[in-house]
């Protein structure tokens, strides 16, 4: 049995020497330097938060020009029922000033009338 130990041992100090020690060398993608700076997953992930930025961005600004569209319209508006007030107004005064009755009377006169024992009143209107 010892005499098949030391076979054993030689054979073992004989494949030894035989074969050169070589280091195991890493793989490329195993290589502790080489690793990337940006992993495909989060590629995907910063180009989706791109593209909704710039979705939502376009989404704001025609919102935006919506309203200032909008805006405009009701200034517009605005005016123009100012305009129709100023004119509502000078209406309403040029109707006072004509249905006075001393204007009445001296129309009246003027076309050939003449009034007798009436006194001219002025109408007043009746609100409901």
């Amino acid at each position: 049995m010892a005499s098949t130990v030391r076979k054993l041992e030689t054979l073992g100090q004989q494949r030894q020497q035989q074969v050169p020690y070589q280091p195991i060398q890493p793989k490329k993608s195993e290589q502790v330097g080489s690793r990337k700076w940006i992993s495909t997953g989060e590629k995907w992930l910063y180009s989706l938060f791109a593209i909704m930025m710039i979705v939502s961005s376009i989404v704001v600004v025609t919102y935006s020009a919506s309203i200032d569209s909008t805006n405009r319209q009701i200034h517009s508006l605005e005016g123009d029922i100012q305009d129709l007030k100023l004119q509502s107004q000078s209406l309403e005064l040029e109707v006072k000033e004509l249905s006075k009755p001393d204007r009445i009377l001296e129309i009246a006169k003027n076309a050939g009338m003449d009034i007798r024992y009436a006194e001219v009143k002025q109408a007043k209107t009746l609100n409901n």
